[in-house]
């Protein structure tokens, strides 16, 4: 069934809902090898495990696998808007909040859906993500949230895995006049991973992200942002405590080319170090950073010849411990008729 209902002012929401009972084939999730970099998932020996990265080798998909057993596939989400101004005259302020829900399994009470035991394998998955923000928009722009995830993945014949995420942020942007503002975005994490398909995989992190940036707007048709990236990460893994701090820089610019075009590339250069000597570190720490120095670069171009034809080019490179002078490149040539 799906439920709407909306409410101009100041309240608006809208839940959907759906449930099924149906006879699902169960499936395993299996992971073939495409060639570097074409792929959506690398493969990492420490952990024993495949980390999703849009610069990887391998793809994924599910086989069929067993006889068909009864299921219950709950799918669900639910947004809700609050408009403070309208609501108690608080102004430029806007309160959201949402949630979705994937369910899959052979039980569908309340413990199977929000609390899966890792052990429990009458669980396909069981996917929960909430979010809750609060927005003020004025000549300073203030964005504050609240975020937590939990990815429960029965479908690997060998075990269950489940991802735990948690975190609180805020993202800050206050002009100091025509061209120059700063923004500063910062967030604490903290993930938890538990496996019974191996005890390599099991490992918990707790650290914080920031990104300050100074954004200049020279003109109608060129930006230039300049950012300093700070970390720090504490954690377990393999039995083994880590402690590391990252620092960093970012570079980014656009560029306007005649309102027939569009130039942007942005450069990333970002130093780990670990204080216990380790040589590697869990993938989630450090928004994707391993150990060492990371050096990368993101450029992409979208400029239509004509009203009907256009072109996109983009080129990624990267330099650090997982890829060693890595350069992808694509180009495509759209026609609209």
């Amino acid at each position: 069934d799906i439920i709407k209902h909306e409410f101009s002012n100041p309240l608006r929401w809208g839940i959907k809902l759906r449930k099924e009972e149906t006879l699902v084939q169960n499936r395993t999730v299996v992971y073939d090898s495409v060639g570097l970099g074409m792929g959506q998932y690398r493969y990492d020996p420490v952990f024993n495990t495949y980390i999703s990265d849009p610069n990887g080798s391998f793809v994924s998909y599910s086989v069929l696998s067993g006889e068909k057993i009864p299921n219950t596939v709950i799918r669900g989400s639910q947004n809700i808007t609050l408009d403070m101004e309208k609501f108690i005259n608080l102004s430029n302020t806007v309160i959201r909040f949402n949630s979705r829900q994937e369910f899959q399994g052979q039980n569908s009470g309340f413990n199977h859906i929000f609390q899966p035991e890792i052990s429990d394998s009458s669980i396909s998955q069981s996917n929960i993500f909430n979010r809750f923000e609060i927005n003020f928009n004025n000549i300073r722009r203030l964005m504050i949230w609240l975020e937590n995830s939990q990815n429960f993945n029965g479908l690997d014949s060998r075990g269950n895995n489940i991802f735990y995420s948690n975190e609180i942020g805020f993202d800050f942007n206050q002009p100091l006049s025509k061209i120059l503002s700063i923004r500063n975005q910062s967030e604490i994490r903290s993930i938890n991973v538990e496996s019974t398909v191996s005890a390599l995989r099991n490992r918990n992190s707790y650290g914080w992200w920031n990104d300050l940036e100074m954004q200049m707007r020279l003109n109608y048709s060129l930006d230039l942002d300049f950012g300093l990236l700070l970390g720090s990460e504490t954690g377990v893994q393999k039995e083994n405590n880590f402690n590391g701090n990252a620092i960093g820089i970012n570079l980014s610019s656009r560029i306007l080319l005649n309102e027939k075009g569009r130039f942007q590339t942005e450069i990333n250069y970002v130093k780990v170090v670990e204080e216990n000597n380790l040589t590697y570190l869990p993938p989630e720490t450090f928004n994707g950073f391993p150990l060492g120095i990371s050096l990368r670069t993101n450029s992409r171009l979208t400029y239509s010849i004509s009203r009907s034809i256009s072109i996109v080019m983009s080129l990624n490179t990267i330099d650090d411990n997982r890829y060693s002078n890595f350069i992808s490149f694509q180009g495509e040539v759209r026609a609209y008729f």
